[in-house]
């Protein structure tokens, strides 16, 4: 008779994050559980994906090159101009993630996926919250 072990998977990194629009709910999750699976360049193309995702719900015009989410973000207030630098750090961890050949590690994408959800929690979560508890007074 052999023996069979089961095993499950753990939790997903991070937090779950309330009031996400479904397209960045999706991405989110799905750079959450990459990231357990230890699928880290994925995580990091994922990561870019949700910004474009994220400019895009706040109206930037579809379509465009990351550099100009960047730039909608930061323009428009939702990401402080001092985070510039890590925004762009995403655009160019996901540049070498789809161009190089050599595989992202878990520190970056641990990194960056910590920065986006921080920035989901501030623009969504937060923000959100701050809303609802203003609007009972």
């Amino acid at each position: 008779m052999e023996n069979h072990v089961m095993t499950t998977p753990g939790s997903a990194y991070g937090q779950s994050i309330t009031n996400l629009p479904d397209t960045v709910q999706s991405l989110y999750d799905e750079a959450r559980n990459s990231y357990q699976a230890g699928a880290f360049t994925g995580v990091i193309l994922i990561c870019r994906k949700i910004l474009a995702n994220v400019a895009v719900y706040y109206g930037a015009k579809d379509g465009q090159r990351f550099v100009k989410y960047v730039d909608y973000l930061v323009e428009n207030g939702y990401v402080p101009e001092k985070s510039r630098e890590w925004i762009d750090k995403i655009r160019t961890e996901g540049n070498s993630a789809t161009h190089d050949q050599t595989a992202k590690n878990k520190d970056d994408a641990q990194r960056i996926l910590d920065f986006v959800q921080m920035l989901l929690l501030i623009n969504f979560k937060f923000n959100s919250d701050y809303n609802i508890s203003e609007n009972n007074n």
